[in-house]
């Protein structure tokens, strides 16, 4: 009977010796799950703080003023006709009087010249 009593009492310590070990594994598993969960919801908890943070824009508004120029800008340039037409008199003739010279500006029926037509002889 001391044997079996002493098995009994061995298989008993074994029994909860190996319930208190699982027992641990169960509440170190179900803390580290809680951990993981506090930390993804703080993780979340920050990311809106940072999302919320950084959705409002801010704008500067200056109205521009004039101002004196500090430096004229001065290009070298040089305008001529797209095309050349030669331009004849119409009528047969001398030139009697020039009243502009070449390259002066012109303006809308300003007389250039006249032309002398000698009477023809037919």
């Amino acid at each position: 009977m001391n044997d079996t009593g002493e098995q009994r009492k061995a298989s008993h310590r074994q029994g909860t010796r190996g319930r208190w070990w699982l027992l641990a594994a169960i509440v170190i598993v179900v803390v580290l799950v809680a951990q993981g969960l506090v930390s993804k919801h703080a993780a979340h908890a920050e990311l809106e703080r940072d999302a919320q943070q950084h959705s409002l824009q801010t704008v500067e508004v200056i109205e521009p003023m004039r101002m004196k120029p500090t430096q004229d800008l001065v290009l070298a340039g040089d305008i001529r006709a797209f095309s050349d037409a030669p331009i004849f008199a119409r009528t047969n003739g001398y030139l009697k009087r020039w009243t502009v010279d070449i390259g002066t500006r012109v303006r809308k029926g300003q007389l250039l010249a006249e032309i002398d037509a000698p009477e023809r002889v037919t």
